[in-house]
Formats: structure tokens, C-alpha cells, sequence
């Protein structure tokens, strides 16, 4: 019970933080999304049910707050999801730093490709801009750049304080 509400806590701090504090600097805007970050670690650590229950409330949040068309951020989220959960169950099985990272950075390449497909299947019908795509697709590589290095920190943090992932990446030494 006590994981469930520190789990409510923690992604609606981070959708408040999301939504209210990064959309205000112009910097971080495009470069960074906290929501990709929290629902990777939910697909390690609580598993795909669980992250799926919170991409849908936190997708449902971001289309409330967001100019895109409603549902296309909570379809890119449980989407990518499924992806990155197929990726984790077939591909990289060991939970460790580099399989975080490349999830993560798998997790923000679909989720942009899938807004990437929305925003030129909506110009094709006259509703978006396409001159706005290359800045879209610009921003999502800034994006998977942040979104590593701040998974990498967080990864890192949470493997201190807790033992739930494999620590082989740090050998006697080298920290």
C-alpha cells in the first residue's frame, strides 16, 4: 500500500513538474520530458500494467494541457510503451545502466516518431503545419539526448538507494 501511494506521489510531482514548471522556460521545453524517464523506471521496477495504467493517466493529463490534437500524446505514449516493453522482454533482459539508458532512449525515439507520423498525417489533411516538422524532429533528438543523460543520473541515484537493479557496471574502483 505504502509503494502505491509513494507511486501516486511521484507521478503526479512529476506531471505537475512537467506541465506547470518546465513549460515555462523555453530551453527545456523541447529538450526534456520527465514523463518518458518515470514511466521507463515504472516498466522496470512495477512492470507493464502498471506503467500502462499511469502512461494512459499521464498521457490523458498532457493531451488536457497540450495544443496537439487530443489522444495523439496518450497514443504516442502507450505505444511506445509496448514498444520499449517488447524491447526489455526480448532484447535487453538484465537490469542494468545501459539497458535503462537504451530504453529510455528507445522510449523518446518512438514516442516521437509516432508524433512525428500524427503531425504529418494531420498536414496531409490541411489540420497542422509542415514547416514545423524539421523543429519537431530537431527537438526529439535534443530530447533523447536529455532524457539519457537525466535517466542516467536518476538510474544512478535510485541504484544507491535501493538494490533493485544489478550494480555490474560498477566495479570496485572505478567510481
Amino acid at each position: 500500500m505504502i509503494k502505491r501511494i509513494i507511486t501516486i506521489i511521484l507521478v503526479v510531482l512529476i506531471l505537475v513538474i512537467q506541465i506547470s514548471f518546465l513549460s515555462n522556460f523555453e530551453f527545456w521545453r523541447p529538450k526534456l520530458n520527465l514523463i518518458i524517464i518515470l514511466l521507463t523506471f515504472l516498466l522496470l521496477t512495477a512492470g507493464y500494467q502498471q506503467a500502462l495504467i499511469w502512461g494512459l493517466i499521464s498521457g490523458y493529463l498532457l493531451d488536457y494541457y497540450s495544443a496537439w490534437p487530443f489522444g495523439l500524446i496518450t497514443f504516442s505514449l502507450i505505444t511506445s510503451i509496448f514498444i520499449v516493453y517488447l524491447i526489455g522482454q526480448h532484447y535487453l533482459t538484465n537490469r542494468s545502466l545501459t539497458t535503462f539508458v537504451l530504453l529510455v532512449g528507445a522510449f523518446t525515439l518512438s514516442f516521437y516518431l509516432f508524433l512525428i507520423i500524427g503531425h504529418f498525417l494531420l498536414s496531409l489533411f490541411a489540420l497542422g503545419n509542415l514547416s514545423s516538422l524539421a523543429s519537431l524532429a530537431v527537438s526529439g533528438l535534443w530530447q533523447i539526448l536529455f532524457n539519457c543523460l537525466i535517466g542516467l543520473v536518476s538510474f544512478l541515484i535510485y541504484t544507491f538507494a535501493t538494490n533493485r537493479f544489478q550494480r555490474n557496471f560498477l566495479v570496485k574502483g572505478n567510481l
